[in-house]
This record gives C-alpha cells, sequence and structure tokens, in this order.
C-alpha cells in the first residue's frame, strides 16, 4: 500500500454532521432504508448536499482503490476497463451512473447480498473516472444507483420489518445510539430510540401520536403499544387508537381516545389526563384506575395508585426518587384486599351471561334480572376521616340487546347498612341469598340499603365511564364500621316483555381484562 493520505472534507463548509455520516454509511453499505430515501431528495434539491456527496465519493474511491490494489483477490471485482468511452457498453446497473435514471430493480434483484456490495465497490470506482463538474451533475443518478444496488440485493433474502410508526419531525433533536434510523420522514420498524435532547414526533400506524421529549429513552413495540423507559411524552390518541398502550416499569397507561401526558423517573411514574379517560395499572398491585381528564395519577413500582386534581400550576415529571403522594386522598379498588365483584341473576336467566362485566337489568317478567354487588375494603381509611368520595364505575358492551332499542337507563346506588352482610361470598351468592335482595322483583329491600346517588346512561352509549359523587355517599361511608362497604347497582328503567331487544348494561368487574374495576376515590380534607 502507498503512503498517499487520504484527507476528509473540512466539515466546517457545511456543518452538516448529520449528511456526512448518512452518505458514509450509504458508501460503506450500512444505510437503513428508510434514510436512503431522505438522502435521495435531498441530494436532489440540494447543490451544497451534492458537493459534499461527491468529496466524500472521492474519500471513499480512493481508499477502496488502495485496499483492491494490495488485495489479489479483488481482481474479479475491479476487472475491466474504466475508461468513460466505454459507457455504452456498460450494464443496466451502470448506466444510472452517467446522467440516466434507469430502474435497476429487476436486475439486481435476482442477485445475492455478496454481489450488490461488489457492485457497489465497482460503481464507486467508476464514479471516481468522471471529471469533477461531470461527477457534480451526476451525484443525484449516482445516489439513486448505490441505494437499488444496496437494497435490492437483500430484496429476496427476507423480507423488510413492518413499520411500526414514523418518525414525522425531529428538528433541533440530537440522539444517541439507537437501534433505529433518526432522520425526519423515516419510517420506524418495532425497536429503540434515545433522544438526547429536543421534541421529536412519532406517528404510530395505528393513528396514535407521541411528543417525545428529551432526553427520553422510548421502545416502539406494535402500531398499538410502546414502552417509555425514561423521560416525558404528550400521547394524542384518536379513535382509530382506543386501547393504545404505554408501558413503564411502574406500570402501565391504557388510553381510550384522548391526550394524556406521561413521565417517567426511575420507579416513579406520573400521568396526567388532558381530554378523555385512560386507565392506570400498577405493576404491583395488578389492579387498574380509571383516570378522567383534569386529573392526574402517580405510580411506583413499590406502591398503589394515587390520583390528585390537575390545576394551572401542574407540572409534568417526578420531584424526587422517592416522590411523596397525595396526603389526603386515596384511590381504593374493588380489587384491592377483600374487596369483590360480582352479579346476581334471576332463575330462569339460563344464558347471557359473562366472567368479566357485571350485567345489570331491571324486567316486568321474571327471567333475566340481573344486579350488580360491589364490596370495598377501606383498610385503615376510617370513616370519620372522610370528606369527600367518589365512585367511578365504567361500563362496556355485553352484546346483549340493542342500545338503539331502548331508552335512557337510570340507575339508583344503593349501601348496604346491614354490616353483618358485608362479607358475602363472591364465588356462591346468587338471587336466593344476596344481601338485601327481593327474590321476588327488581327491588331490594328498603330496612337494609339507604341511596347514595344516581346516575344515567343515554340510549346511544355504548361505552363510558360514570363518577358518582353525592353527601349520600360521603355519610354512607362515614357511618362504616367494620372497614368494608357494599353497593349495589339497580337499574331503574324497566325492560317490557314486549321488547326482547332491550339492552343488557354491563359494568367493569375485577376480572376484566382491559378496563379497570369499580373504584372508590377518598379524599380527608388535610
Amino acid at each position: 500500500m502507498s503512503d498517499k493520505v487520504i484527507s476528509p472534507p473540512d466539515e466546517g463548509a457545511d456543518g452538516d454532521t448529520l449528511l456526512i455520516e448518512q452518505i458514509d454509511r450509504l458508501l460503506d453499505g450500512g444505510l437503513h432504508e428508510a434514510e436512503a430515501g431522505v438522502l435521495e431528495q435531498r441530494l436532489d434539491t440540494d447543490a451544497a448536499a451534492r458537493r459534499l456527496f461527491a468529496e466524500r465519493l472521492h474519500v471513499h474511491g480512493a481508499l477502496k482503490s488502495e485496499f483492491a490494489s494490495s488485495n489479489e483477490s479483488s481482481s474479479a471485482v475491479d476487472n475491466g476497463n474504466f475508461d468513460i468511452g466505454e459507457s455504452q457498453e456498460s450494464t443496466a446497473d451502470d448506466a444510472g451512473f452517467y446522467g440516466q435514471r434507469v430502474e435497476t430493480a429487476s436486475v439486481v434483484e435476482q442477485q445475492p447480498t455478496e454481489v450488490s456490495r461488489r457492485r457497489q465497490v465497482s460503481a464507486v470506482r467508476k464514479a471516481m473516472s468522471l471529471p469533477g463538474a461531470v461527477l457534480i451533475a451526476s451525484i443525484g443518478s449516482i445516489a439513486v444507483g448505490l441505494i437499488a444496488g444496496l437494497f435490492a440485493g437483500t430484496a429476496n433474502q427476507q423480507a423488510s420489518p413492518q413499520p411500526v410508526a414514523r418518525l414525522v419531525s425531529s428538528e433541533n433533536c440530537r440522539w444517541n445510539s439507537s437501534s433505529l434510523p433518526t432522520a425526519a420522514g423515516a419510517d420506524l420498524p418495532a425497536g429503540s430510540l434515545a433522544l438526547i435532547d429536543g421534541v421529536a414526533r412519532l406517528q404510530f400506524r395505528s393513528g396514535a401520536t407521541i411528543d417525545l421529549e428529551g432526553p427520553a429513552r422510548i421502545e416502539l413495540i406494535s402500531p398499538m403499544k410502546c414502552r417509555l423507559e425514561e423521560g416525558a411524552l404528550v400521547a394524542t390518541v384518536p379513535e382509530s387508537a382506543k386501547g393504545f398502550v404505554v408501558e413503564t416499569a411502574s406500570g402501565r397507561v391504557i388510553d381510550y381516545g384522548t391526550q394524556f401526558g406521561l413521565s417517567v423517573r426511575g420507579d416513579a411514574a406520573d400521568v396526567q389526563v388532558f381530554d378523555g379517560l385512560v386507565e392506570v395499572e400498577s405493576t404491583r398491585q395488578n389492579t387498574r384506575t380509571a383516570v378522567a381528564a383534569g386529573n392526574g395519577a402517580r405510580f411506583a413500582r413499590a406502591g398503589a395508585v394515587a390520583t390528585f386534581p390537575l390545576d394551572s400550576e401542574s407540572e409534568s415529571g417526578t420531584a424526587s426518587d422517592d416522590p411523596a403522594l397525595p396526603s389526603s386522598e386515596v384511590t381504593i379498588s374493588s380489587g384491592r384486599g377483600l374487596g369483590a365483584t360480582e352479579y346476581i341473576f334471576s332463575p330462569g336467566t339460563v344464558d347471557h351471561h359473562s366472567s368479566t362485566l357485571m350485567l345489570s337489568k331491571s324486567a316486568a317478567g321474571k327471567t333475566y334480572r340481573r344486579k350488580p354487588y360491589v364490596r370495598f375494603d377501606l383498610g385503615d381509611v376510617s370513616g370519620d376521616e372522610i370528606a369527600s368520595a367518589t365512585l367511578t364505575l365504567s361500563f362496556a358492551p355485553t352484546g346483549y340487546g340493542y342500545a338503539s332499542r331502548s331508552p335512557n337507563a337510570e340507575f339508583t346506588v344503593y349501601g348496604l347498612t346491614d354490616e353483618t352482610r358485608d362479607d358475602w361470598d363472591a364465588d356462591a351468592v346468587d338471587w336466593q341469598n344476596a344481601p338485601a335482595n327481593l327474590a321476588e322483583g327488581n327491588a331490594l329491600d328498603s330496612k337494609l340499603v339507604r341511596p347514595v346517588g344516581k346516575f344515567t346512561i343515554s340510549s346511544n352509549e355504548t361505552a363510558g365511564v360514570r363518577e358518582l359523587r353525592s353527601p349520600e355517599l360521603v355519610e354512607f361511608l362515614q357511618s362504616d364500621t367494620n372497614g368494608l362497604v357494599t353497593l349495589i347497582i339497580v337499574r331503574d328503567t324497566l325492560a317490557t316483555a314486549d321488547d326482547p331487544g332491550s339492552i343488557v348494561h354491563g359494568f367493569a368487574g375485577n376480572r376484566h381484562p382491559t378496563i379497570a374495576p369499580p373504584s372508590l376515590r377518598i379524599d380527608s380534607g388535610g
């Protein structure tokens, strides 16, 4: 090998280190296909980029020539006369390097990867023989040939990974080492991104959009799922992406068509819901908590989910490695401790059952009546400490009946005042032995219960959340003496005997795989 020194171009002339990196990886055969398309478009429209490409081409061509001259085994690759006058006899994939954009994919596609890389070496050396002005004018065609030769040769080797998302914008972003391309406009398969600083927008194929704020690390898993390892993001989820999941080390956030912010630091995470509804599932507790617009939740790997209202002072991010939870408020799931959910049904109801939803229906006939029962374990929350309370219920389609054939449905929630019956067994409770149930009708025994609130589900709603707040609910909870409270949901709107299409409503219970079970948010007012 000679002592000739190959000098790199003056990067200060253009100041575009990203462009230099992309050109070098293209010439070395290591550029992502999505980035190659972006590079090709820039070379078409940017004269300065074409000049920089020519400089890098000379550097790489000279290096390859030096290597080839010291390696006899490369003679088969370099065999031939590179005089510009022989261009008329060049092969189809060579023709594109001399000002004509020819389609080479059909020719190169049948070649193995190694042949494609050999042709790339040959193409670089041929381009080196062009006069400077001709070379710069032909840069666009040269790039097209290199890109086609690099990627078409692998077409039959393996299918390209399916895109999960697209990097819509990354202006002013700096990236750390990542397994995915970081050029704006690039399609992103499953993999990881590490953002040093800036804000990058990712559009998932499901329609969900994420604004990732550096420093942050994120793993793209599927069009409906990602994992935020560290940092902050804002997610906007349309109807097409309902159920979109963002996982963290502490738990996960399940979105139902909304906008929310999520920040992760260490083992703690904060979610803030700006619009709509999300569910938060703690890794440790394996229970879900519904968080509606105007509220937030904080969850840690070692603790429970704590919710809190948002205000104009709310900020993203966790304050410390061991964040303090709101001292005056606690959210209790029906899945906690001795909590339980179940529904009872009248005799003769031979089908239309659910193992995940608590079904609810009141009927004029004797069959197909159903009533949900919910028990909460208040733990160490004392009744006299309760200043306010909110009951949250999530409802979902049951597949039984038609909402369009039913009127708006009114419901009453009752509290069981007979504390000796709070120990009902979810596996054994039925229409005959359920606390306070009157087996001959739709009603409850008024001597054993007290109404604590009402809510309505309109005829055009099939899924959603209802929150019940009332002085009666607070008074009922304040009167508790055994740490267990039972709530019974009764649909006041009857299904008539001459309407077999009347809808059956369903509320998520403790066993639902994707929807949060009932919860009580209690504030001590401290």
